[in-house]
């Protein structure tokens, strides 16, 4: 994963010079806002960006290997 390609850590295609793709962007927003907010702001201290982005790279992975609903039989 790296800015100039267009891979997404979840497995989509994102635009180049963004770290993630839109639908990554949508759930990560719908679960936690503030991630995304406190990365993209540059007067906070390089290391509570840098844990932002971990966390930011952590759940785009997890959102491509949801496993389907679980079917059940008696």
């Amino acid at each position: 994963m790296s800015y100039e390609n267009t891979s997404c850590p979840c497995g989509g295609r994102k635009e180049r010079e963004t770290m993630i793709c839109a639908d990554c962007v949508t759930a990560i927003n719908a679960v936690n806002p503030n991630d995304l907010a406190l990365y993209e702001d540059h007067r906070i201290p390089t290391s509570t960006r840098r844990a932002m982005a971990i966390r930011i790279l952590a759940t785009a992975r997890r959102r491509g290997q949801r496993l389907p609903p679980a079917t059940f039989s008696l």
